[in-house]
């Protein structure tokens, strides 16, 4: 009977099985649908629809099927993997790594979950883990240019993490070096234009469940940074944020986070063991970010920061109150003088500017220092690599305001002058 049943459902498989090959997803997705209602844990079924939700940003219910098929078949280094990379967009990085390297250890030249191996491992701050597993790859395909890109980063971090500063920043030199042969003689156009599209309806309905949460708990948080310009520009989130960022002052510990966010709600935190204390992160289901710095007082200034290896990253401001404003329909929080809080951080805050770098800021503690150095490498060497030549120029302009005597910079802008 249950062989008749399987052999019934072939044909209703393969058709969807084939509608997805040709990217139509959106028809194949009720014919697998239709094949769970009668066999419940079909194996490619389960991975194929986990997929198709995880693509959706139904991320919660990718989950689900993705679990049923790592149960039906535990030793299967694929299933393995695709539960490792929903996990991972949810921030539960912590067992992702754990699938990632599970996949691996069925299947060792299993290159896809090396690549989610050592993505996650840098993501966390794990840098030793990130080398290994991008060598590994590279020397099963040493074509893979994603992998040596990903590499020459984790190197970088690993060497700031051991104490070797200088190196970890002549590490990005030589990248930005060999990336230098590369840039086109002309530019016909901008190969980097940032997308003007704006937000869908799941940020403004994230941070109203947001705020809703933290009233319930007694927890005062107020909009910083891109937020926090999106609100004051012309009341929209940005288009190329990733995240929505808020600051809580530090009396507001990560427990007390959880408590409100991540205990049976529709948020989950997101495991930064390299941030503990400093940024507490979380995801809602559909995949919206919330990132919230912890504000710590002085009385003179009040900053909150960013760990960079051994470095806290610390932006100073003038201390400041808190007043409400509508933002969507949602009541939210914000510095009392925003224009001054938002100059401090980012000098022309009404300009637009997609690739401002955060190591740019004017009230960085200590200036333009070797980590902040590092920093700005690395953001030319992804840019050189993504051939995004707009992005690169600007970036370069960035850090000649700071070292109008580096040479490194000066020739890569002048290779980039028609960008």
């Amino acid at each position: 009977m249950i062989a008749n049943r399987a052999l019934d459902l072939a044909p209703l498989f393969g058709m969807a099985v084939q509608l997805r090959l040709k990217g139509r997803a959106q028809e194949a997705k009720p014919l697998f649908e239709a094949v769970l209602k009668v066999q419940r844990n079909h194996f490619d079924t389960l991975r194929h629809l986990s997929q198709i939700y995880a693509s959706e940003d139904r991320l919660e219910d990718a989950l689900r099927l993705i679990r049923r098929a790592v149960d039906q078949k535990p030793n299967d280094a694929e299933a393995q993997n695709d539960l490792g990379g929903v996990l991972a967009r949810l921030g539960d990085t912590k067992t992702a790594m754990a699938r990632f390297e599970r996949a691996v250890a069925l299947r060792p030249e299993y290159v896809a979950a090396l690549m989610n191996l050592g993505s996650t491992a840098d993501f966390i701050g794990r840098a030793e883990t990130a080398v290994a597993a991008f060598e590994k790859a590279l020397a099963i395909n040493p074509n893979l240019r994603d992998a040596a890109i990903r590499l020459r980063n984790s190197r970088s971090f690993a060497m700031q993490a051991a104490g070797d500063l200088a190196g970890a920043i002549a590490c990005y030199a030589v990248g930005i070096t060999e990336a230098i042969a590369r840039i086109p003689l002309e530019f016909t156009a901008s190969a980097s234009a940032v997308s003007a599209e704006k937000h869908d309806g799941r940020e403004i309905n994230a941070l109203r469940n947001v705020v809703h949460q933290l009233d319930r708990h007694g927890i005062t948080a107020f909009l910083i940074g891109g937020a926090l310009i999106g609100a004051m520009r012309g009341g929209e989130l940005l288009a190329f944020d990733k995240d929505i960022d808020f600051g809580v002052f530090a009396s507001v510990t990560v427990a007390d986070l959880d408590r409100a966010l991540a205990r049976g709600t529709d948020f989950r935190r997101i495991h930064r063991p390299d941030q503990e204390g400093i940024v507490v992160s979380y995801r809602s289901s559909d995949g919206v970010g919330f990132d919230f710095s912890r504000v710590f007082c002085g009385d003179t200034q009040v900053w909150y920061g960013l760990n960079s290896g051994p470095y806290t990253i610390k932006w100073l401001h003038q201390p400041f109150d808190l007043i409400d404003i509508e933002f969507h329909g949602v009541r939210v929080k914000i510095p009392d003088d925003a224009d001054r809080f938002l100059t401090e951080e980012y000098g022309d805050w009404r300009t637009p500017d997609p690739y401002f770098a955060l190591w740019a800021s004017p009230n960085i503690e200590g200036g333009y220092s070797p980590p902040l150095r590092r920093m700005a490498y690395g953001s030319i060497f992804q840019a050189l690599n993504d051939q995004a030549w707009a992005r690169a120029a600007h970036i370069c302009d960035q850090i000649l305001s700071f070292d109008p005597d580096d040479a490194l910079i000066q020739e890569v802008r002048r290779r980039l002058a028609g960008a």
